[in-house]
């Protein structure tokens, strides 16, 4: 791999999509983060309608703090694991209450010590919600880049540490989504559509 590389790679996919977006709906920092916890193991349009009545039952992290985990499961049903994920929230909100002044932070150090809040989790809201470059590696990214040849790699570890040497800071906000949606649309698990991607004449592993 190599930083020209890199570079084709990123310009092809912006050029394609000038103005990549999340497909996870939120409006402020904490419905952003409750969405991503959300999203883990579970598609974003599936969190998408959860949250549609969540976000309008509850709105600030005192409202999930003072809210049962029965009455939070009720509206996140539709979501993978939601009994646990509905006690996490509401352990998160509790802790904003009380430590943040119900706000969410906004350092990667402080959002690793909410319970259930992961480095990736962290670095999505970072880049999605704060617009703090990170480098956050779903399962989608870490395809991507080892099809394409960003790196080979075994671990989340090591495609993150191969996305930092080869492309820019600059780049990463942007670049998180396009790798997402390309891995998501394009290049997916089964069946990747190699005869229509961007990139195909820059693939190391085109089928």
């Amino acid at each position: 791999m190599t930083t020209e590389k890199a570079k084709q790679i990123y310009d092809i996919l912006l050029g394609d999509n000038p103005t990549p977006k999340s497909e996870l709906n939120f409006e402020n920092h904490l419905h952003c983060l409750i969405a991503v916890m959300l999203s883990a193991q579970c598609t974003d349009a599936r969190v998408n309608i959860a949250t549609k009545g969540l976000f309008k039952k509850f709105k600030t992290a005192q409202d999930f703090a003072l809210a049962s985990e029965q009455e939070i499961a009720q509206e996140i049903k539709s979501v993978n694991f939601y009994p646990t994920k509905a006690k996490r929230i509401k352990k998160i909100c509790e802790i904003l209450v009380q430590k943040f002044a119900g706000q969410v932070p906004s350092t990667l150090e402080e959002l690793t010590l909410l319970p259930g809040v992961g480095r990736k989790t962290a670095q999505v809201v970072l880049v999605e919600s704060f617009g703090v470059p990170a480098v956050p590696v779903d399962t989608h990214i870490f395809r991507v880049c080892n099809r394409l040849g960003v790196c080979s790699a075994k671990t989340v570890e090591e495609t993150e540490g191969a996305i930092r040497e080869f492309f820019p800071e600059t780049s990463y906000i942007n670049l998180h989504k396009l790798l997402v949606l390309h891995g998501r649309y394009v290049c997916r698990a089964k069946k990747p559509d190699c005869a229509n991607c961007k990139l195909k004449d820059i693939c190391d592993k085109r089928i």
